[in-house]
C-alpha cells in the first residue's frame, strides 16, 4: 500500500511537541520565572502537557522549579519554574564605530560578565577581531556557567543574515567582510556564528527587555543613527540584510557628502559627531558612544545653560525629528525608542522634536505615539546579539541535550 501524500504520525507529534516545548522555554526566557498556571495561560496548553514539558527542561538542564510563597489561599503554595543562570551560555560580541564590546550571557538575559573598551579609530576587520580576543578568552574562562553553544555579533553595517556577510559598513571601512567565517576562525571554538545589524539587534533587545516590552509596533533609533523596526511583534530585518538603514535616509539637498558616497544622508544631520561640531566640542575615543567625554562635556555645559551647547541640541533634535516624521508616516510605530547616546540627551531634545514629528507627521500617524529613551544604553546591541545567538534554541530546544550541559569542573 502506498503512503504518498500521508505524513508519519510520529514525526508530526515530535514536532509538536519540539514546537511546545520552545514555547514554554521562550515564555520563561521572556519573563524570567513563572508558576505551571502562568505557564499554561501564556503557551495555551492543559496543565499535564505543561508538566511534562517543564520536566523535559529539568532535564537539559534548561530550568528548576522552587516552591513559591503562599498568596494568602488555602492549599499548597505554587511552585515557580525557573531558568537555571548557570545553564546554556553564548558569547555575544558588539562591533561598532566608537567602541567595542563582548559579553557571556545566558537564559533571561543574565549577563554573567562583560567587558567595552574604546575602539580606537577604524581598524582592518582582522585587527578588530584580534582586540577582541584576550577579552573573549578571558570572559570565556572566568564568567562560570555551562557550556557556550553559539556566538552572537552586531555590526554597524549592512548584513547578510543567511551567511554572515558585512556587505558594506561606512563607519567602519569594511566592505564585503565575511565576518562569521572570520570569526569562528579566529576564536576557533567551533560554534556557529551569527551575525546581524547592530540597530535591528538593539531594537530586537529593547522590545524583550527594555522600554519596548509590551508593544508590537516599534521602531528604535541607535545614536549612531541606525534603526531597527518590530511590526506586529517581528523584526523586519530580512534574512539578505535589514530593512532598516535609516541613517541613509536622503534629508538634506545641500547637505554634507556621506561617507556611503551620498549626499544629504540622514546620518550626516544626527548623531554624535554632528553634534560635537555644532557645540565646538572635540570629539575623541569612544564619542560615538552614549558616555563619551566629548558627549559628557555637550550634557554638562548645556545643564549650566551654555549657548552653543543648547543651539547644538535644538539643531540635532530639528533634524532627528524630520527623519523620524518621515517614517513614522511610513511605519506607523506606536512608540519610537531613541537608544544609544539619544537616550541620554533626551531630555534636552524631546520638546523640539516632538513639535518637529507634529509639523511633518500625518495626525493618523501620530495618534497615541510614545517618543521614549532607551533603557538598555550602549549595551542593547550585545544584548540583542545574544537574543540572536539563543534563538535557535528557543526554537528547538531538543538541540541541547543533557550530556551536552554538564557543570564544568
Amino acid at each position: 500500500m502506498s503512503t504518498r501524500g500521508f505524513s508519519d504520525p510520529g514525526l508530526n507529534a515530535e514536532r509538536v511537541r519540539r514546537d511546545n516545548l520552545g514555547r514554554v522555554l521562550r515564555e520563561l526566557h521572556v519573563a524570567g520565572s513563572l508558576s505551571r498556571s502562568d505557564l499554561v495561560a501564556r503557551a495555551l496548553l492543559d496543565r499535564s502537557t505543561i508538566g511534562a514539558l517543564v520536566e523535559d527542561l529539568a532535564r537539559r538542564g534548561l530550568a528548576s522549579e522552587t516552591v513559591g510563597r503562599g498568596d494568602g489561599m488555602p492549599g499548597r503554595p505554587s511552585s515557580l519554574v525557573n531558568l537555571r543562570e548557570d545553564g546554556v551560555r553564548v558569547l555575544a560580541m558588539d562591533i561598532a564605530a566608537g567602541s567595542n564590546a563582548a559579553a557571556v550571557i545566558g537564559l533571561a538575559g543574565h549577563v554573567h560578565r562583560q567587558v567595552r573598551f574604546p575602539r580606537g579609530g577604524r581598524r582592518s576587520v582582522r585587527a578588530t577581531i584580534d582586540s577582541l580576543l584576550p577579552p573573549v578568552r578571558d570572559l570565556l574562562a572566568t564568567a562560570g556557567g555551562r557550556s557556550t553553544i553559539a556566538v552572537g555579533v552586531a555590526v554597524a553595517g549592512v548584513v547578510s543574515r543567511s551567511d554572515g556577510v558585512v556587505d558594506t559598513a561606512p563607519g567602519l571601512g569594511w566592505e564585503g567582510v565575511p565576518l562569521a567565517e572570520l570569526v569562528a576562525d579566529r576564536l576557533d571554538l567551533d560554534l556557529p556564528v551569527y551575525v546581524g545589524n547592530e540597530a535591528d539587534l538593539g531594537a530586537r533587545a529593547e522590545h524583550v527587555r527594555g522600554a519596548g516590552v509590551g508593544v508590537d509596533e516599534l521602531l528604535y533609533v541607535s545614536g549612531e543613527i541606525g534603526g531597527g523596526a518590530i511590526l506586529d511583534g517581528r523584526s523586519l530585518a530580512s534574512q539578505d540584510g535589514p530593512l532598516c538603514e535609516f541613517g541613509h535616509i536622503p534629508v538634506n539637498p545641500e547637505g554634507e557628502r556621506c561617507e556611503c558616497g551620498s549626499i544629504g544622508c540622514w546620518c550626516t544631520e544626527v548623531g554624535a559627531g554632528a553634534l560635537l561640531r555644532r557645540a565646538g566640542v572635540s570629539s575623541g575615543r569612544g564619542d560615538a558612544g552614549s558616555s563619551g567625554p566629548g558627549l559628557e562635556q555637550v550634557i554638562r555645559v548645556a545643564a549650566s545653560g551654555e549657548p552653543q551647547a543648547l543651539r547644538a541640541l535644538d539643531t540635532e533634535a530639528r533634524w532627528l525629528g524630520i527623519g523620524l516624521a518621515g517614517l513614522l508616516n511610513v511605519l506607523g510605530p506606536r512608540r519610537i525608542v531613541l537608544g544609544g547616546f539619544l537616550a541620554r540627551i533626551y531630555p534636552y531634545v524631546i520638546d523640539r522634536l516632538r513639535d518637529e514629528v507634529d509639523r511633518r507627521a500625518l495626525r493618523t500617524a501620530r495618534a497615541n505615539l510614545e517618543i521614549v529613551p532607551g533603557r538598555l544604553g550602549e549595551d542593547a546591541a550585545l544584548l540583542g546579539a545574544a537574543e540572536l545567538a539563543l534563538e535557535p534554541l528557543l526554537q528547538d530546544p531538543t538541540l541541547v541535550s543533557t550530556a551536552e550541559i554538564t557543570p564544568d569542573s
